[in-house]
């Protein structure tokens, strides 16, 4: 892992994070930040190109490992197991780091969804062999993907080898399966690829994907901590009715960012901080105001990283948003 920017305090450096050489080519890394600063990784690697483990590495914001070096297992269960295609977050509230990934069977024609949650020095926290959230049946699975907030995880993925099915659970920190499967787009409406996964508001998830219903397009759908579906992640008013609007005035922001929002009506607006973990970090509005024009501005603080922000109105029943980059 190399830094040239020297956020880290390593400019120029590098972090050795794995060489053990056992990583197939075909495999796709994922490093996510973990909103302090540093970044959590997660790979699987083939020692024997027929046991498959899953490791996972978090890295602060000095450059310092923080798990054994070349990783943490997430699972020791490797002697009918596979274990692929992981996806990692960091919990910064409890400074735990979670993944999850792909589970087969020998012969490859079993799958299933396990993860595992660590504790700050890498230790396993869901027994050796994982926490089991789909058991190993029939229908392919591909593409899991995990994200936290303060109030528990969704992991999604895709299931089923031709036609697939886009599926969340959502999770209690505890390992607890709270609701799940939803299903957000069901196998019948064809082939999907590349499901990719990120925070929305107010605690949703937001998924995409590669869909070919009607020849090849990008299809969309967020989901709410209870289970729920929507509203839809694009806002569409009705005819006649103006919308909310947005915008910051000066981007990148030098640790303030200006703010200038419309509302079309008067009546009760909000005007939230959220960093892309989806936790609120900011109230800038939360109360009446008559229609017209506003003005905002948001005092990040020394204690704020610098990075991207989503600062997000809601006024009439609906919502816009702007992104902050804070330097």
């Amino acid at each position: 892992l190399l830094d040239t920017s020297g956020p880290w305090g390593w400019e120029g450096g590098a972090v050795l994070v794995y060489n053990s050489g056992h990583i197939s080519p075909w495999t796709v890394q994922e490093i996510v930040p973990d909103g302090e600063g540093g970044a959590v990784m997660s790979w699987y690697d083939a020692a024997d190109l027929s046991t498959f483990e899953v490791w996972v590495q978090r890295v602060d914001a000095d450059g310092n490992l923080m798990f054994p070096a070349n990783g943490a297992q997430a699972s020791t269960n490797s002697e009918d197991r596979l274990h692929m295609n992981p996806s990692a977050f960091f919990y910064p509230e409890e400074g735990y780091t979670l993944v999850f990934w792909v589970e087969e069977n020998d012969n490859q024609n079993q799958y299933g969804v396990y993860g595992q949650k660590f504790l700050p020095g890498g230790q396993r926290m869901w027994a050796d062999g994982g926490l089991e959230l789909v058991p190993l049946g029939s229908s392919q699975i591909s593409f899991v993907r995990a994200q936290g907030d303060p109030d528990g995880i969704y992991v999604s993925y895709l299931r089923g080898s031709g036609n697939a099915s886009v599926r969340t659970h959502r999770l209690l920190y505890s390992g607890w399966d709270e609701w799940g499967p939803v299903t957000l787009s069901a196998a019948s409406l064809g082939g999907k690829d590349d499901l990719i996964q990120c925070p929305g508001c107010w605690g949703s998830g937001i998924l995409a994907w590669c869909d070919n219903r009607n020849d090849y397009g990008i299809y969309a759908q967020n989901i709410n901590p209870d289970g729920t579906m929507g509203p839809p992640t694009g806002v569409e008013t009705e005819p006649g009715l103006a919308a909310p609007s947005l915008a910051v005035t000066a981007n990148p922001a030098m640790g303030c960012a200006d703010l200038v929002f419309s509302t079309p009506a008067g009546g009760e607006v909000s005007l939230l901080v959220f960093d892309l973990s989806g936790r609120s970090v900011a109230t800038l509005v939360d109360g009446s105001l008559p229609a017209g024009e506003h003005e905002a501005s948001w005092a990040a603080g020394d204690g704020v990283p610098s990075g991207v922000y989503l600062v997000v109105l809601r006024a009439g029943g609906l919502a816009v948003q702007a992104r902050i980059v804070l330097l």
